[in-house]
């Protein structure tokens, strides 16, 4: 409890002592003044409502009120008109009354200017009603007396009504404030938007707060949700027949709020649902809920592009229309918007399949495949990539894609220790059952893991309980745009090396970020993006020139090089010409339980030489690197000309198929005779590309005959 404040509350209090003394009371208790009280109350209430029905700043607030709550609001004034004339009153019990008046006020958006306009009429009636008393000849002075003490109660009254709008506004910017440090500290999207709908949920009279994002139907569906009557909502509003509520319609509904925000990018509120035809497939349920106005908050893409909704419900009707309110929309749209840009979201997850997510990790259901890499130039397997899934209550496995979404930091510690405590009984497993063999094996980390002293502990403790060389273990690092300084990881990749653990930046080529951090950041190794990789079979020459510049940029740092994605034969091949240290991916091999990967790894035979390529892909990248060779030697020309002559990878592929006299061998014949002349001579210029382009076509050729056969 903060003591100052009931202090300067109790001061403040007690400077109106005089209103509530024993005279007032006994003034106040003769028959006369209540019998015109009883009287003039109800009278009253009608008098000073109408009078803000009238008023343009009012009327519409009222008007979105139901006549049965109207006229419960004049009966509670009346009440309260009574009260501030009887002689019971103590000030802390018309302090209380009257805060709790106020905050009504406030939240169906009744602004002080306007309250404080009206408790002009609100005195003058006090005070015409104190002049039709008579008091006798005996009591003359009372009239006085009385006058002063319910003027002084009215300024109370009205002091205690501005007092709940400034906490009410003051508890806004509380609020804002909370979002903004939960913004600045977002990494990862579940925890971020459950705080964010958390916090919001805490405005007094937002009753259910959520977000939800459309599907390919445009329909939304609810990812997170908060506040008092969150589950409720979830529970009644599906239990209740109603439609899934959409961003694109037809009729009435393409003009509610929820299509406008979408469209417009802008904050739209509905003030009275119950009002509102474009509600009128979940008027009824709403209702059942007390939810009486909504605010609809699109958050915006760097596009300008809506992405996502926050919806926030109130029992109160206009509560979003109040001026404070609605700057709180505007503040909220820009600050969550900024940072869900740049938070990885993947798939709509509804919130009911996300706390399904969240209950099987908890019981354990985890299961660890291993996908095995491939030294590209040796043909050995000595490394695992150690891959997480979830199993469902019917048995099947759930991939990452679909459940890690669905989890905030402490679900991903937890999934962390799970996968590490099975990768260590995993490798204890290969090493006591099939002769010895204890491979290396990878685990994905998360980005924020590196600087979170909880994985650190998690990872030495669990390593050291299993007896598990650290050198074993390779940390995985996934692509990120955090804003944890280099200095800070750099130091905890140092640490985690020095203690024998290995770490590996993942998905290079994803981001800038990614680059400036593997020349910032002592990795050892780094696994090329594998979505590079897979765009080869779109653009063979672009995807091979990536990687090619990627290989070579990570070699000269002396890190070592992993092709991800190799989903094809020729992938394979061309990873190992451009000079990668190892493979991994569907055409080497899929992800596997730990028991099968023995039996795989005694089948396994490798067929690649990196200085003999039998695929046109694997040409196509040995000629990339000959391109990089001739351009080297632009500057010795009589060099260039001993170059040429000696056979090329593209002529080694053409004499291991006798390809001799195809439009292939004419081409390069063609390319290597121009050679000669430099690397800028236009003939060379173009019958590069053309050569390039031939080996793609062949590829894809040799692909179609591949899939019909």
């Amino acid at each position: 409890m903060d003591v100052s404040a009931d202090s300067d509350e109790t001061r403040n209090l007690s400077s109106y002592d005089s209103a509530y003394g024993e005279e007032v009371a006994a003034i106040l208790a003769d028959p006369a003044i209540q019998g015109v009280v009883e009287g003039a109350s109800a009278r009253f209430a009608d008098r000073f409502y109408d009078t803000l029905f009238h008023r343009d700043s009012t009327s519409q607030i009222l008007s979105r009120l139901e006549p049965a709550e109207v006229a419960h609001l004049k009966h509670r004034f009346a009440q309260h008109f009574a009260m501030l004339l009887s002689p019971n009153l103590t000030q802390y019990a018309h302090y209380s009354w009257a805060r709790k008046i106020g905050l009504v006020h406030e939240r169906i958006g009744l602004d002080l200017p306007t309250l404080l306009e009206a408790y002009h009429s609100y005195q003058d009636e006090v005070l015409a009603l104190v002049r039709t008393w008579r008091p006798g000849d005996a009591h003359c002075g009372h009239r006085e007396v009385l006058v002063s003490a319910l003027l002084r109660r009215t300024m109370l009254d009205m002091e205690a009504q501005s007092l709940s709008h400034d906490e009410a506004h003051g508890k806004l910017s509380a609020i804002i404030s909370r979002l903004t440090r939960l913004v600045r500290e977002a990494a990862n999207s579940a925890d971020f938007l459950q705080g964010c709908v958390d916090t919001l949920a805490r405005v007094d009279g937002v009753d259910v707060c959520l977000v939800a994002r459309p599907d390919a139907q445009g329909l939304l569906r609810v990812e997170v949700i908060g506040g008092a009557g969150g589950i409720r909502y979830l529970d009644h509003i599906g239990s209740a027949g109603c439609p899934p509520m959409r961003v694109r319609g037809r009729g009435a509904i393409a003009n509610g709020t929820i299509a406008h925000a979408w469209r417009d990018g802008v904050p739209q509120v509905c003030a009275a649902i119950s009002l509102d035809a474009t509600w009128e497939p979940w008027q009824a349920a709403l209702a059942d809920l007390s939810l009486r106005s909504v605010a609809a908050v699109p958050l915006i893409d760097e596009s300008g592009q809506s992405f996502s909704l926050l919806l926030m419900f109130s029992r109160w009707p206009s509560f979003f229309n109040a001026i404070a309110r609605w700057d709180m929309l505007r503040h909220v749209q820009q600050l969550l918007g900024h940072a869900a840009v740049r938070i990885e979201h993947g798939a709509v997850l509804a919130a009911s399949q996300r706390d399904i997510y969240r209950r099987r990790l908890r019981d354990g259901a985890v299961r660890m495949l291993y996908q095995p890499i491939v030294d590209l130039q040796a043909g050995t397997v000595g490394h695992l990539e150690a891959l997480a899934r979830l199993v469902s209550l019917d048995g099947t496995m759930i991939p990452p894609g679909d459940f890690l979404p669905a989890l905030g930091n402490n679900d991903l510690l937890q999934l962390f220790e799970l996968g590490l405590r099975h990768v260590c009984r995993d490798i204890h497993s290969w090493r006591d059952d099939f002769g010895g063999w204890e491979p290396s094996v990878s685990i994905n980390l998360p980005a924020h893991a590196i600087t979170d002293d909880a994985y650190r502990d998690v990872l030495f403790e669990t390593v050291a309980k299993a007896g598990i060389a650290p050198e074993r273990i390779h940390l995985e690092v996934l692509e990120t745009q955090d804003c944890v300084s280099f200095d800070e990881r750099k130091d905890r990749i140092m640490a985690l090396r020095k203690a024998g653990f290995r770490v590996v930046q993942d998905d290079l080529g994803s981001g800038h970020s990614s680059l400036l951090r593997m020349n910032a950041i002592p990795f050892d190794g780094v696994k090329i993006d594998q979505g590079l990789v897979r765009s080869a079979f779109e653009d063979p020459s672009r995807a091979l020139e990536f990687i090619c510049h990627l290989t070579a940029l990570a070699k000269n740092f002396g890190i070592t090089v992993t092709v991800e994605g190799l989903e094809d034969p020729a992938l394979v091949e061309a990873a190992a010409v451009l000079g990668a240290e190892q493979g991994q991916g569907y055409a080497i091999a899929r992800p596997m339980p730990a028991d099968e990967v023995p039996q795989w790894r005694s089948q396994f035979r490798w067929n690649v030489d990196p200085k003999q390529p039998c695929t046109p892909l694997g040409a196509f990248a040995g000629y990339l690197l000959w391109r990089q060779q001739h351009k080297a030697l632009e500057h010795w020309p009589e060099l260039v000309g001993h170059f040429v002559r000696f056979p090329c990878a593209v002529q080694r592929y053409i004499d291991y198929h006798g390809l001799h006299g195809t439009a292939l061998d004419e081409l390069l014949k063609e390319n290597h005779a121009v050679a000669s002349l430099g690397a800028a001579d236009p003939a060379f210029q173009q019958t590069g590309p053309d050569l390039k382009v031939l080996l793609g076509q062949q590829w894809r050729q040799q692909r179609a005959i591949e899939k019909i056969a």
